[in-house]
């Protein structure tokens, strides 16, 4: 059986779909930064391995050129790309997106 903790940073089906759905324009999902709609995934904005939680207002569709920079990029070119998804996630979610609610917290 997983752990609590394991569950909580899983990307469920449903969520998936939801960002996938929520990251569209026109009804095509796309690229979040760069308008792609060729090779996406969702990426964690908190990653997993700093306990970032598998909810939507965590999750970002990129494409595999933006997911590869957002992961591994030079530290600046990375941390304006956190800045971009930031400044997503408020315009989609409004004042109630708080970074801290992103991660795991062991009860």
């Amino acid at each position: 059986m997983a752990s609590k903790r394991t569950i909580e940073l899983d990307i469920s089906p449903d969520v998936r779909a939801a960002v996938y759905s929520r990251d569209s324009w026109e009804g095509a999902t796309c690229c979040a930064l760069c308008g792609s709609p060729r090779m996406l995934s969702v990426a964690h904005y908190i990653a997993r391995s700093q306990s970032g939680r598998g909810i939507e207002q965590n999750l970002i569709t990129l494409c595999l050129g933006c997911h590869a920079m957002f992961d591994h990029g030079r530290a600046e070119e990375r941390e304006r790309m956190k800045f971009k998804v930031k400044e997503y996630f408020i315009w989609r979610y409004g004042d109630s997106w708080r970074e801290e609610d992103l991660r795991y917290k062991r009860e």
